[in-house]
Formats: structure tokens, sequence, C-alpha cells
């Protein structure tokens, strides 16, 4: 169902309430189903991923059908492995054309049959029991170059590997943040690890029992950062129970809207952020460890009319949508220039966005992607846009239009 957002002004001051984190829970379900304690979970987001995955993880069916959540597809597929559970595994079609092959040969090497009941490395697949339970090798290699989501699946089941085992990389790694969130999440269930820059060991050791409460979402509060930069009049916000652990790559965005003009400040309640400072002309940004902030980030730029220089960004291609290619037409569309180009590191987008200007009316596409629609939001503070699919946002952040609605008038 489509979505007519009216031009619209924004409160001074607002509460603004923001989703638990999907990716630290989905992490914790993965250690928890292993440990048959779900309910151990504190704060569990509502998010479409990540009920899709307890769905998954609690579902005695044979067939099993996952939405597009390329985070719950590959934490799944690694969980019936160790596990030893024959499923047939269905999903979209946004899901089945993003990159998996990485996983499933690793899950080979260690051991897995999986049949491709279509095509090759693609959905739906057949992963079947194994006659040999236990685990061959002692050390694997993956390839990071697309996602961190293949070793982090790896790693949240390697303690029942009931081995030592080492775990090397390749290629150039892609969101390390979320990396050290699986880590850290791991550790603190009981599992000793030890790391040197190219490789990570995990030791004999077992999960064990501990209530975890999931914190606020910064991916989720990048979009408040970024509408509250294209504020024209002052306004404070507090983002509720916000606060940086450092557990969440994306926390990031406070820093990078210091160059937008944002000032965080922490509170009791949570971040409380004001604009109108001064902000820069042209901004460089690496979205390598960062890559879901790009959307809030492209958009902001833009209506600023703020020039951007963004590195790193080849792994936009293969999200939800072909999000690099799907921003750079929407803002070439509207007069920015944009142009991408390879470097050592693999793509670099830069964007001269001193001709962007928006239309009184704009209709916008999703392309099924949540943080896409959630970006072109934005957008209402100067048009009125129409968005083709506004149930997209339940990916992530299922309340985000009754949010967006609570701060504008």
């Amino acid at each position: 169902m489509s979505l007519r957002l009216e031009k619209r002004i924004f409160l001074k001051r607002a509460n603004i309430f923001l989703p638990s984190s999907k990716s630290i829970a989905n992490r914790l379900l993965i250690i928890n189903a292993l440990l048959n304690n779900i309910e151990a979970i504190e704060n569990m987001p509502t998010s479409q991923d990540t009920q899709d995955l307890i769905a998954a993880l609690q579902s005695d069916s044979y067939d099993i059908h996952l939405g597009d959540g390329g985070t719950t597809f590959r934490f799944v597929l690694a969980y019936f492995f160790i596990t030893n559970q024959e499923k047939i595994i269905e999903a979209t079609t946004s899901l089945k054309s993003r990159p998996h092959k990485t996983l499933f040969e690793t899950l080979e090497k260690l051991g897995a049959k999986i049949e491709f009941l279509n095509k090759a490395y693609q959905l739906p697949i057949k992963i079947c029991k194994r006659d040999q339970l236990e685990i061959q090798i002692s050390e694997l290699e993956v390839d990071v170059d697309q996602s961190s989501q293949f070793l982090t699946a790896l790693l949240l089941i390697s303690p029942s590997f009931n081995k030592e085992f080492k775990f090397f990389w390749k290629g150039n790694f892609v969101s390390k943040s979320y990396i050290d969130m699986t880590l850290y999440l791991m550790s603190q269930h009981g599992i000793k690890i030890s790391k040197t820059p190219n490789s990570i060991t995990i030791h004999p050791s077992f999960y064990q029992r501990k209530s975890f409460k999931v914190e606020a979402d910064w991916s989720s509060a990048a979009f408040f950062y970024a509408l509250a930069a294209i504020q024209e009049s002052p306004i404070e916000w507090v983002l509720i129970d916000l606060f940086k652990s450092g557990l969440q790559g994306d926390e990031r965005i406070a820093d990078i809207m210091i160059e937008f003009g944002i000032e965080s400040k922490e509170t009791e309640q949570g971040v409380l952020i004001r604009n109108g400072n001064k902000f820069k002309d042209t901004i460089e940004i690496d979205f390598n460890n960062c890559p879901d902030l790009f959307p809030p980030i492209a958009i902001c730029a833009a209506m600023k009319k703020v020039n951007l220089i963004g590195l790193q960004v080849q792994h936009l291609h293969h999200k939800e949508s072909d999000r690099l290619s799907e921003l750079k037409g929407f803002l070439e569309q509207h007069g920015s220039s944009v142009k991408i180009l390879e470097t050592m590191d693999g793509e670099m987008v830069t964007v001269d966005n001193s001709n962007f200007q928006v239309a009184e009316y704009i209709n916008v596409f999703s392309q099924n992607d949540h943080r896409l629609a959630m970006a072109y939001s934005l957008l209402s503070y100067r048009s009125i846009v129409t968005i083709d699919d506004e149930t997209v946002v339940k990916k992530s952040f299922p309340d985000f239009w009754k949010v967006f609605d609570s701060i504008s008038c």
C-alpha cells in the first residue's frame, strides 16, 4: 500500500522512541537457541527480520519460508546445520538474488550436505542431515569481501564444534564492527576467544545462560539525526533509551553528524540532539563499517546541498536493493551529479549536490528496501512525497511512520 507524506513542520522539542537493535537480538537468538533459552532475551524487537528468525528457530515444520532478511537466512542455515536438522528453505525473490555462495561453500567444507532445488548456490535449498556429526577440520578461511554475516553465522555456531577452531579471512573486510559485536556477545555468554590481526580462535568452551537486555538501535536513530540536520529552525530531540555502549558500529552517526551541524549529548533519558551548528560544504565518509548509514546521509547531504564523498561503498550493491544505484538514480533525477569510481579498496562515490532540487510533489520507489523508504521520508520536509509501499519498514522499524508523525504537525 502506498503512503502519501504531506509537507510538514517538525516539533521543536520531541521524545523519539526507537526500536531495539535487531542486529544484537538476532545474534542473541542463535546463542540462546543453542541453549534452549530464548526467553532470556529482554526488549526483543518487533522487526520482521527478528520475528522471522524466531519463527524459524521454533518451527517443527520441514518447510521453512523466510522473508527477505539476509541475516535471518544466513544465521538460521548455520543453526540447522549444527543442530543436524533436515529442512527445505524458501525465501522471497529479493533474498534469492543476494549473494550466499560463500556461506554455502564454507558450510560444505565443515561437512554440510546442501541440495540446490532450482539453481546452484541460490534458494530454495534443502539442507540434509549428516551421517558424520564430528567436524573434521580445525580451521577455515572465510571470504569477507561481500558481507560479515557469513563469518558471523559460523562464529555463532562454532562453540558446538567441541574443539579449538581457527577462522581466517580473505578479502576486504566489510562491516567489521558487526564481527566485534558477535565476539562480544559470545564472550558475554562464556566463550573463550583469542584474536590476531587476521584470525579468530574459538577455544573449547560452552555457552552459558545469561539474561540480556537488547539496547536501542543506532541504525534507526540515524534517520532522525539526518532529519534534525535538515531543519532550518532550532530543534531539541531526545532519542529515548539510546546510549553509547560501543557495541553498535552505527553509533558513528553521532560523530558523522557533527560535520552536518548536529550536537549530541547523553542524558539520563537518552541522547539529546540539537541542530544549528556550522556544517561543512564537502564531507568525506568511509562507509566500510557502517553501510546502513549511507541512505539517510545521502538524502540529508542532498537536501543541505553538501557535497559527499563516500569511500568503500561497493557492498551497497548487495543489500535489500542495489542501494548505491538506486540512490544515484534518484539524486541525478533531481539535479545532483553522481560518479561511482573504482579504487584499490573497491568503489567510491562522489556527489555534487549544488544543483539538487526537489519538486512540490515527488513519487519514490522503495524497491522493497526499508532503509530507502525511511531515507525518502526526509523529503517531506520540503515536498509532498508518495512512497510506493509503506509496509517495507516493518523489516527493521515497524512503528517508523507512527513515530515520524508524532514529531511533526
